[in-house]
């Protein structure tokens, strides 16, 4: 997945402030939206923690 990289606030976990994010989606709420950004470090946990669902879901070979 190729990602544009800027500077701004980690909204995912960390919560940095100042560093490269990328955009994951809006954030949608009560009729409103925001701009969904993430760090490097969450970004990785995140793909980490999807990985292992799939993993998880993965059906028996045969």
């Amino acid at each position: 997945m190729e990602s544009r990289w800027v500077f701004g606030d980690c909204r995912l976990g960390c919560q940095s402030t100042g560093v490269l994010v990328t955009w994951l989606g809006p954030v949608q709420w009560d009729g409103q939206h925001a701009p969904f950004m993430t760090c490097g470090p969450c970004l990785s946990r995140l793909r980490a923690q999807a990985e292992q669902y799939f993993i998880k879901r993965q059906p028996a070979a045969a």
